[in-house]
């Protein structure tokens, strides 16, 4: 890279700790357990692994889960998975509970990477909104 004039440079290794969050037999009898033991088996679910924060999109994935409930997708449920944002945390509460949304947004706290993996294998789809990056 010096030789075209590049320098400051810091290469930065994989992001992903592979060892965890490579799917596994293992994992996908955890992740059965876990849909069995919070009545998720029939229940389409969307994972939201992200710090509960209003730069992080969660008020949008709410209200576009508003929307796929209205339009008859009556099977999903979302897990918010993350640090929740004292000043925000409200928020997201009062819109859930005003939406009708309480039986359809399960909101956990920050959790292992071990923990958060199992939720990854258990969940139908990931999502990552956010006005910040990417």
């Amino acid at each position: 890279m010096e030789r075209i004039g590049i320098r400051n440079i810091v290469l930065v290794g994989p992001m992903v700790r592979t060892d965890i969050f490579t799917p596994s037999a293992e994992k996908t009898s955890a992740a059965q357990e876990l849909r069995r033991n919070r009545n998720l088996e029939d229940r389409f679910v969307i994972l939201a692994p992200s710090r509960l924060a209003r730069d992080k999109g969660t008020m949008e994935l709410l209200k576009a889960t508003k929307i796929l409930v209205d339009c008859g997708y009556d099977n999903i449920v979302v897990v918010l998975i993350g640090a929740a944002m004292k000043n925000f945390i409200g928020e997201v509460r009062d819109y859930i509970s005003q939406s009708g949304l309480e039986e359809r947004v399960i909101i956990l706290p920050q959790m292992s990477q071990q923990e958060l993996a199992i939720w990854y294998e258990a969940a139908d789809v990931t999502v990552l909104p956010s006005y910040t990056e990417g």
